[in-house]
């Protein structure tokens, strides 16, 4: 009787193991979606026509314009595309990285939650940065926080910190480098962690075998990686 139980309960935790790794698929986003085209319709397509699952998009806010330009560097002006040309997403995937979320005055910061809940639904709308802060006033129902890990320390005391305090203020994923990615492995759960940049096809093939994380950022089309075909 006892080597039955034994046997059943062996069959349902492999089971749920493997339903785990069936619904953690790890995704590929498009890195630095600006630099395709300054038109967001364009940037959309592209990731549908090519199969990435979503789209990172850099953001800078310009004090001396007062506006949140779609721009991963210097300079601003006012030739570049805002935030404002994002209109309401629909099954579409967007990772904004907020360049400079700590140079944003409150009043703004105000404005920007109000903004970010009209352009997309829940699932949709991933925001990220190191300021942990005015990451937590601007999380919402709709809105999805990446907290980008600060790599300060790599001691075993930090890490276990960091991980305390994503999980106390409810921040659904983090965000590291692939160089980085060892150090915080083992402190974050794999459907946690969005990974940039990656655009080694052979070391995006083994993330995606292994379910090693929720999102890898990359410039190589899902088309060119065989192991994607199978």
């Amino acid at each position: 009787m006892l080597k039955k139980i034994t046997f059943i309960l062996i069959l349902f935790f492999y089971d749920v193991k493997v339903y785990a790794d069936k619904i953690h698929n790890t995704e590929l986003w498009l890195h630095r979606g600006q630099n395709y085209s300054n038109n967001i319709g364009d940037i959309f397509s592209k990731i549908d026509d090519k199969r990435w699952n979503g789209v990172e998009i850099d953001i800078f806010f310009s004090k001396q314009h007062n506006k949140f330009f779609i721009t991963h560097d210097l300079p601003l002006n006012n030739s570049l595309p805002t935030l404002k040309d994002i209109f309401l997403i629909s099954d579409k995937k967007i990772w904004l990285d907020f360049k400079n979320l700590s140079d944003i005055p409150f009043s703004n910061l105000v404005k920007l939650k109000e903004r970010l809940k009209q352009i997309g639904y829940k699932n949709e709308i991933f925001i990220e940065s190191q300021n942990f802060l005015k990451l937590k006033f601007l999380q919402s129902e709709k809105i999805n926080i990446i907290f980008n890990i600060p790599i300060v320390f790599k001691n075993k005391i930090y890490l276990s910190l960091m991980s305390y305090l994503t999980n106390f203020l409810k921040f659904e994923y983090v965000s590291v480098s692939i160089d980085s990615f060892h150090i915080i492995q083992k402190y974050f759960k794999s459907n946690q962690i969005f990974l940039f940049t990656v655009n080694s096809k052979k070391k995006i093939c083994e993330l995606v075998s292994k379910h090693s994380a929720s999102v890898v950022l990359t410039s190589v089309s899902p088309e060119e990686i065989d192991c994607l075909k199978e």
